[in-house]
């Protein structure tokens, strides 16, 4: 039996996050494979430079399992970018990798990302950098990203999920509010598609296989999100979808994720955004479809086994 390693994130408790940890689990001890389950802030490395860090990685993993010798490859369910490069700098095979989960997490790096495979972007712009301690005293630059991408457009937080960190600004007033009131975080601006709001596509992938999708609706706001009352509905993409969803894991090296795509007039579709850990609770509810299966199998044949 072959052992590997699911590390989550310690603060983020929910029956849900426990759920999707069971689904890898059993999947993969369906394929032989012992899942140990560590989470990141159990996982403290040296304040030294000690050299050579994986003796020190797996003495921290058999103080909670003390009869593993070692660890076949990771599952990396977690944003911690700091202990995913540790990981892979200590030798660990990561699914997804390092880079792949900041290019994920980050909206403005996915942009960058996929802006050069000629797949159908929404209109973005980056807010300027700042200084945390100044802000932004001065917003004249949102006139010129009002005037590219008109009102009402989205402000979105560079970094964040389940729809928490999105705005919809009405007019130039609100974008000056708005941007003012989260300048100490990185932003960016998208042009706001009209056409079907509260609702987008979301494609599972795994490698290049879309292995289940559901449609998205929230009649009530702009953002389709189930957390935050969207309501979902079986879909079957087209090939023109999957083609889009299979082109952006492939630019994001994602072994992977979830595609969201918006719904644009004449059969429009645009890359929202991409997910390197797509929670698939919610789908498989909605499917049966067990996407952990798909990912350990994949998994498995990339290692060989």
């Amino acid at each position: 039996m072959k052992t590997a390693l699911l590390i989550t994130n310690g603060f983020l408790i929910s029956k849900k996050f426990d759920e999707i940890y069971g689904f890898l689990e059993n999947a993969a001890g369906s394929r032989d494979v012992r899942l140990l389950h560590m989470k990141n802030n159990e996982m403290i490395f040296p304040a030294e430079n000690a050299g050579d860090i994986r003796p020190h990685v797996m003495n921290l993993i058999r103080k909670k399992y003390p009869d593993v010798s070692d660890i076949e490859f990771i599952i990396f369910w977690d944003k911690d970018l700091f202990l995913a490069e540790n990981l892979e700098a200590a030798g660990f095979k990561l699914y997804n990798s390092c880079r792949a989960i900041r290019d994920c997490d980050n909206k403005a790096l996915t942009y960058n990302r996929l802006r050069t495979g000629g797949l159908p972007l929404v209109p973005t712009i980056y807010a300027p950098m700042t200084y945390s301690n100044i802000g932004y005293e001065d917003t004249c630059f949102l006139k010129e990203v009002g005037e590219q991408l008109g009102f009402p457009l989205i402000i979105k937080e560079c970094c964040g999920s389940f729809g928490m960190q999105v705005y919809l600004a009405r007019d130039l007033k609100e974008a000056e509010s708005i941007t003012r009131l989260h300048q100490n975080v990185p932003l960016l601006y998208q042009k706001y598609i009209s056409y079907k709001t509260g609702t987008d596509i979301r494609i599972n992938m795994v490698a290049d296989m879309p292995v289940a999708s559901m449609l998205r609706r929230n009649p009530d706001d702009y953002r389709a999100n189930i957390t935050i009352g969207g309501h979902m509905e079986k879909y079957d993409p087209s090939e023109y979808e999957i083609s889009l969803a299979r082109k952006a894991v492939g630019i994001l090296g994602l072994d992977f994720g979830g595609v969201d795509l918006l719904i644009g007039e004449n059969g429009a579709r645009y890359i929202c955004e991409v997910n390197s850990n797509a929670h698939f609770k919610n789908i498989y509810d909605l499917t049966g479809i067990d996407t952990a299966q798909y990912i350990i199998e994949h998994i498995m044949t990339k290692t060989g086994a």
